[in-house]
């Protein structure tokens, strides 16, 4: 966001927040932001209803209040003029807003200055250019403007004194009209309008509709005038002329006349004292107010009053913004956890999803209640039949969708593999489309070719998936969660004498070059399996060091997990050597050793098989099967995370159990 378009973005929400400021408050504000008449670039940071305020600040709150507690000369003079009074008390007996200000002090040859000002005031078309519109995230379309202020009205206000009872208005709907709720998420602040186009308009730009905030006369009552202040963006609304004249000359804009104050129910006026816009909020909620006031705001009392009716009927409408679509009730909320059907209350003939955490509708695919709706990606319209679908949001890329019916009548994307067609697809879980290259899966990787097919060959393979730019070898077997065929993933593992690598970030096997993993540096060898660089040469001079009863001789290095079988022809000579997996904690026994006894299996809630034993309860033994199965339950080696026990790949256990003679010389270390 440009800071030209950041500013006067900014600047339609501050009216909003200001609106109902009596003078005695708004002089605090002007004495930082106004009188000095220098461009304010807004801070982000905003304390709601509902946020706590940022500890730095609350340790301040003291000294904030002090220092922006006292209002100036100006502001003190027509401070009376700015609080409305209740019409349900005497004239005589004024509702003041709480500003902590001494001076009351109104003369009726001011009234009759205001007077004067209202009858002159400028159409509020002439601020136009710096409504709340322009503080959108790009630029926005001239607001609607508020109604320019009735002279006669604001005449006879000022006749009897700004703070005048309003007389009761009528209940006929005719003469009502609602006052909408919008809110800036990024400045924090709110903007009221009476003008429906204007409020549609700044929901395209980002502005967060809140419905109706309370309902006004349109025949009787004070006016209520809305100013601009082009410095730092911000809206203020004001019963007190005095106030409005006051702001207008050192630089606010007068945009007219927003509604008509009357009734009973009294609107009231928060003060934050920690930011320079979107400072004020207006509610006619004493909860909010409470609320707020516990937060640290300032609770400034009424600004002014309302109706005592409930909204008025809203034409439903769709509203539409960078962050997402919404469809408006009649009564002012958003449609949500429901279906909204075509042709409801003027819907053209869109049958779309709302959900039920903040109203937004379904575009494209999202996940709902553990199920991935889909639907378009620029209107939320609903698929009404099954099959193939397409869609590029929310992602941004292209992914297809495979659509069924639920039985709540909502098209979801089939997940988890299923057959269309005589191929077989993956659709992936918590996201809904199928799987198009690699995909992990678990502790695999399921490959598919560019159409999302899946490849499920097993044994050693070479593939290209839609995502490899050249021909991979994978392992591929039913190692997925329900017998599902991928490539697995989980690092070392052996097979036909010799130790693999497959790659966890990608499944494919290590078969050249030099390569890290598990603490150690790697050499690859094309069906030869992995070796660690020059550390097996240091293995086998080590050995030179040892005798043995028999023509064997098995060292384990329990650091680098790795065990090394080697053969007397003058001197000793490797034969087999191993990925292994050793004792979690360094809890594998070290020193020399000789091997005793052997068995097929062993275990309890799993199996191991083809053990040799070493020294009392520390074996030889294959990685972990479920019990009595050939289902790898944890193949893992290269890494310390056995009891104590040697982990081998099962035909490496073997090779030790078919080979090796009783006597044989162990060495671990």
């Amino acid at each position: 966001m440009s800071p030209k378009v950041r500013s006067a973005f900014f600047c339609g929400v501050l009216a909003a927040a200001l609106a109902a400021v009596p003078l005695s408050a708004v002089a605090e504000e002007v004495n930082a932001m106004g009188a000095q008449q220098t461009e304010v670039v807004a801070s982000d940071t905003f304390t709601r209803a509902g946020d706590a305020p940022q500890a730095a600040v609350a340790e301040n709150e003291a000294q904030a209040v002090t220092e922006n507690g006292d209002h100036t000369q100006a502001t003190q003079e027509v401070e009376q003029s700015a609080a409305p009074q209740d019409p349900a008390a005497d004239k005589d007996e004024t509702a003041p807003v709480d500003t902590g200000s001494t001076s009351t002090e109104s003369t009726s040859e001011a009234n009759s200055t205001e007077a004067t000002s209202a009858e002159t005031d400028a159409p509020a078309s002439t601020g136009s250019e710096s409504s709340a519109a322009e503080q959108a995230s790009e630029p926005a379309p001239t607001p609607v403007a508020p109604q320019p202020e009735d002279s006669s009205t604001t005449a006879a206000a000022a006749t009897s004194g700004d703070t005048a009872a309003a007389a009761p208005a009528s209940d006929d709907s005719d003469s009502l009209q609602n006052i909408y709720r919008l809110y800036n998420p990024y400045s924090g602040e709110h903007l009221y309008t009476a003008d429906l186009a204007e409020a549609k308009g700044l929901v395209g730009y980002g502005w967060a509709w809140e419905g109706v905030g309370w309902v006004s006369s349109t025949s009787s009552g004070d006016a209520v005038i809305r100013l601009y202040n082009p410095y730092n963006g911000e809206h203020l609304y004001t019963l007190s002329e005095s106030e409005a004249s006051f702001l207008a000359s050192i630089g606010w804009r007068r945009e007219g006349r927003a509604w008509l104050s009357s009734g009973t129910r009294g609107v009231l006026r928060e003060f934050n004292p920690y930011e320079t816009v979107g400072t004020h909020n207006y509610t006619l909620s004493t909860a909010e107010d409470e609320w707020l006031g516990a937060l640290g705001w300032k609770r400034e009392g009424v600004a002014w009053y309302s109706l005592d009716h409930a909204s008025l009927p809203v034409e439903p409408f769709w509203a539409t913004g960078p962050s997402g679509r919404w469809w408006v009730q009649r009564d002012g909320s958003f449609a949500s956890g429901r279906v909204i059907e075509p042709n409801e209350d003027g819907n053209p003939g869109i049958r779309a999803y709302a959900t039920s955490s903040n109203g937004h509708v379904v575009r494209g695919a999202e996940v709902v209640d553990g199920r991935t709706v889909v639907a378009n990606a620029s209107t939320g319209e609903l698929p009404e039949s099954t099959g193939w679908w397409e869609s590029s949001a929310p992602t941004g890329s292209a992914h297809r969708y495979m659509i069924e019916m639920g039985s709540d009548g909502l098209p979801y994307a089939k997940t988890g593999r299923f057959v269309d067609g005589g191929s077989a697809y993956y659709g992936v879980p918590g996201a809904g489309y199928i799987a198009v290259g690699r995909a992990r899966v678990g502790n695999i990787f399921v490959l598919t070719d560019g159409n999302g097919r899946l490849n499920e060959s097993t044994g050693f393979i070479w593939f290209q998936a839609a995502d490899d730019s050249s021909t991979c070898l994978y392992r591929m077997g039913a190692y997925g969660p329900n017998g599902l065929v991928g490539a697995r993933a989980d690092g070392f593992f052996g097979e036909d004498g010799n130790t693999f690598y497959a790659n966890p970030s990608s499944g494919r096997l290590n078969r050249s070059g030099v390569f890290y993993a598990n603490g150690a540096w790697w050499r690859a060898v094309d069906w030869g399996g992995c070796f660690s660089c020059g550390s097996w040469q240091d293995m086998a001079a080590k050995a030179q060091n040892y005798r043995s009863s028999t023509n064997y001789l098995i060292l384990v290095d329990c650091w680098s997990n790795r065990t090394a079988v080697y053969q007397w022809d003058n001197g000793w000579y490797a034969v087999k050597e191993w990925a292994c997996t050793t004792g979690a904690n360094n809890c594998t026994v070290k020193g020399e050793f000789a091997t005793n006894l052997k068995g097929y299996s062993f275990g309890r809630g799993f199996t191991c098989y083809y053990f040799t034993q070493f020294y009392g309860d520390y074996l030889f033994h294959s990685v972990l099967y479920y019990q009595n199965s050939n289902r790898v339950m944890d193949g893992r080696l290269g890494i310390n995370a056995s009891h104590g026990c040697v982990r081998l790949a099962i035909e490496n256990a073997k090779w030790i159990y078919d080979t090796i003679p009783r006597g044989t010389k162990v060495v671990t270390y």
